[in-house]
């Protein structure tokens, strides 16, 4: 059986764009009308675009805030 194992050295500059694009994205998603948590955000939902730019994927297991104040609303 065979391991391969990729490592790509990315700049100082891709990194900050990265970082960037990712937290406006996620300013994005929590200042909607119906805020969303995406609840499993890391390097594994981040894709790049052919320019280097971040797209967060994966919504997979997101909620909306209103849905997490009414489950905590409801056990007091």
């Amino acid at each position: 059986m065979y391991t391969f194992s990729f490592t790509r050295v990315i700049d100082l500059q891709s990194k900050l764009t990265i970082a960037s694009d990712v937290a406006r994205g996620m300013a994005y998603l929590h200042n909607l009308p119906q805020p969303i948590i995406h609840r499993d955000l890391n390097s594994h939902n981040i894709l790049l675009d052919e320019n280097g730019h971040a797209v967060v994927a994966d919504f997979g297991g997101c909620v909306s805030i209103f849905f997490v104040f009414e489950i905590l609303n409801s056990e007091h």
